[in-house]
């Protein structure tokens, strides 16, 4: 059974990456253009709409049709420090606050989010926990970062899955949905050679110790979160790749980031834009395997991840 979604914040789509033809989107929403370029290029039979969130009634998404399942990604700003913590007072909150009235209106039979670990203490979940409870759904939610299963990139999120099917209930997660990986096998060489991607020796001494160098031969390597800021803000935004025989440093490529995140080998990215347009995208979308985790919890996926232990 292929099951019908609307995909929020939808990105590049990273659910729709995570769900392969299990599901097909009759709204992918975000307000990104070069983002839903993407979108469509991966994923064309997709319907990929570019709407600000906050303009949209309940009957304009009814109007798209009839969706088994809701995905949620709200941004994340208003819930880290550097987004300085405003939480339900911070304009980014806006498309929440409207997402929230829309499940209240149109009660969708499954809905699943991500965010970052704050939000797990926010007044924004608090927001969505008590629409939940007043739509009548079965919910669960948890803190994970995928390192914990073995996966060799940290990215700590927020996860939530809820139901109104509360007669099916909520399973407990498929456990092996983050699958073990070195970190060296998300590495392409080729990019050791790509002059937009090596760093100076000026940067090299200047950050020493405030950047994590990471070595592709190590077997537990484990790299820093990828942010949108990657390529922009020299620390706190990602690791840096150890080139070979001690030849100094690289950012790593938009593509190895996906692939630190799950990315099927299938899915691409242009070759045609710079890198420093790509990182942000990259870093603003979803660890695959922890979405897979989350979902897993939904009767209406248990075809897509059945065998799943």
């Amino acid at each position: 059974m292929t099951v019908s979604m609307v995909e929020w914040h939808c990105g590049i789509g990273g659910v729709a990456a995570a769900l392969g033809d299990a599901a097909k989107a009759v709204a992918a929403v975000d307000i990104h253009r070069e983002a839903l370029e993407i979108y469509r290029s991966n994923f064309p039979g997709h319907r990929a709409i570019c709407r600000n969130i906050e303009s949209l009634t309940p009957q304009m998404v009814a109007g798209w049709g009839f969706a088994d399942f809701w995905w949620m990604s709200p941004p994340c700003q208003p819930h880290t420090v550097l987004g300085h913590r405003k939480d339900l007072d911070d304009p980014r909150s806006a498309s929440l606050k409207r997402l929230l009235a829309l499940i209240a209106s149109l009660k969708p039979p499954n809905l699943a989010m991500e965010n970052v670990p704050g939000f797990a203490e926010s007044q924004s979940r608090q927001a969505l926990l008590d629409t939940l409870e007043s739509a009548g759904y079965a919910w669960t939610e948890e803190v994970i970062c995928p390192t914990a299963f073995g996966w060799p990139n940290r990215r700590e999120r927020y996860y939530l899955a809820a139901s109104r099917d509360t007669s099916a209930g909520l399973a407990s997660p498929k456990f092996d949905l983050i699958r073990p990986k070195p970190m060296g096998e998300c590495v392409d060489a080729e990019y050791d050679f790509d002059a937009r991607l090596i760093m100076d020796k000026a940067f090299i001494t200047r950050y020493a110790g405030a950047i994590h160098e990471a070595d592709r031969l190590h077997p537990s390597e484990r790299t820093n979160c990828f942010t949108s800021a990657y390529g922009r803000s020299p620390t706190r935004t990602g690791s840096y790749l150890k080139l070979p025989n001690g030849e100094g440093l690289r950012r790593f490529a938009p593509q190895e980031v996906l692939a630190l995140l799950d990315f099927p080998d299938t899915y691409r990215l242009p070759v045609d834009v710079e890198p420093r347009k790509l990182w942000p995208l990259a870093g603003n979308s979803l660890t695959l395997g922890a979405t897979r985790r989350t979902l897993s919890r939904l009767a209406i996926f248990a075809d897509r991840f059945a065998g799943e232990t």
